[in-house]
């Protein structure tokens, strides 16, 4: 197969240098990001021994905005020029504007020497290490800020943080085990209903690390089942399936993975509800478990999921389906007085197609008569040969 030619463009790209604060020694392996009008990240550069950069690609002319990240933990990411972005959207920052063929040079930052949150993290009881977890650092506005990545039970955060207070919460998970969230320094955090500000405050005095912030995270039972296609049995990826308490307000959520499967974090004893929904785009209809149809409904006429032990809760399952909305006259549809077709048509009805009188299909025809209980042929219907007809009769078509 030949002929496949592309002809690029000799796009924009953009330098500088990363500094450290202070010193202005150069920094290695700092981390560059380009993001467009939007946030996305479109190139990305790293800085070299005496800290200079060049974006590895080239993008458009236009107008981007550009963030600067430390090669280790300790360093206080910017947005350009010189702003300290913890948890900031990137647009936030000083357009940096690239012209088609040319190099936009000076884009400097000089990185801050911040502190670090560390600490433990074990399974209440057990005293088993965790990893595979996380603790997110909030400010004392509450806005997240700062994560780290929990490593055979330490972590320390990503990134630098100006001196300041801050508030921590940490999630598992654990190998076959539901770990219920914790805000330091141990009260309950259920996920959507915990405030973090309502924790001990962490003091950070930076470039000095802060120490022993340990989490020692509590047993709970994981509700967890499959959301797949009603119709074919599909699993269905990016579900939200949302877990609501006893009284019906959220304490949680989850996504599908790639084989519908999804499993919250521990839960304490209680009674849940556990609600499905397509944030997709896709058109499926949301279900209460268990198979109960909820367009706004009241998640407490779900079946009750009681959790009473650190056991899982297996077997919450959802089948969904792409409803199909009928037009106003598209209840019954009469096709008696209608000449013969022959192309391609479907026709399609709530309840009812009548077809008959002057209504046929000739050669080459195809036509698909599809309605939610019944197709009804009268007298003058006809199929000639070379000609195809179908018929459906699909109950989710039913109002």
């Amino acid at each position: 197969t030949t002929g496949i030619d592309f002809d690029l463009a000799n796009g924009g790209r953009i330098s500088g240098t990363v500094t450290v604060e202070g010193s202005g020694a150069p920094l290695q392996s700092a981390v560059v990001y380009v993001h467009d009008d939007i946030g996305r990240q479109v190139d990305i550069g790293l800085s070299a021994a005496d800290g200079t950069y060049t974006t590895f690609g080239a993008v458009p002319t236009g107008s981007y905005y550009v963030t600067a990240y430390g090669p280790t933990g300790e360093f206080i990411p910017e947005v350009y020029p010189g702003t300290q972005c913890l948890g900031c959207s990137p647009t936030s920052g000083t357009p940096v504007a690239v012209t088609l063929g040319d190099d936009t040079t000076g884009i400097d930052f000089s990185l801050a020497t911040g502190g670090q949150i560390t600490g433990a993290a074990t399974i209440e009881g057990w005293g088993d290490p965790l990893s595979d977890g996380y603790v997110y650092v909030y400010d004392s506005g509450g806005n997240l800020v700062g994560s780290g990545y929990m490593w055979q039970g330490v972590y320390e955060t990503s990134t630098g943080l100006p001196t300041g207070t801050y508030f921590a919460t940490a999630a598992g998970p654990a190998a076959g085990v539901g770990l219920q969230r914790e805000l330091f320094d141990d009260f309950p955090c259920p996920q959507i209903l915990c405030t973090p500000t309502t924790g001990t405050p962490v003091s950070v005095t930076a470039p000095d690390p802060t120490t022993n912030v340990d989490f020692d995270l509590p047993l709970g039972g994981r509700i967890q089942g499959f959301v797949a296609d009603a119709g074919s049995g599909a699993p269905l990826l990016g579900m939200t399936v949302s877990i609501h308490d006893a009284g019906g307000v959220l304490v949680g959520a989850v996504t599908s993975g790639s084989y519908g499967e999804f499993a919250t974090d521990g839960l304490a004893n209680g009674t849940y509800y556990a609600l499905a929904e397509d944030n997709t785009g896709a058109g499926y209809a949301s279900e209460l478990y268990d198979n109960t149809p909820c367009d706004g409904c009241d998640v407490t006429t779900g079946t009750p999921i009681v959790i009473s032990s650190t056991s899982p809760y297996d077997g919450v399952d959802f089948s969904l389906s792409i409803p199909t909305v009928c037009t106003v006259g598209e209840t019954h549809v009469d096709l008696t007085s209608t000449s013969p077709v022959s192309g391609t048509e479907t026709y399609e009805a709530c309840e009812t197609i009548t077809a008959g009188g002057t209504f046929g299909v000739q050669s080459p025809g195809v036509v698909d008569l599809r309605a939610g209980m019944k197709i009804i042929l009268t007298d003058g219907f006809f199929v000639e040969s070379g000609a195809t007809v179908t018929f459906d009769i699909d109950p989710t078509l039913v109002p």
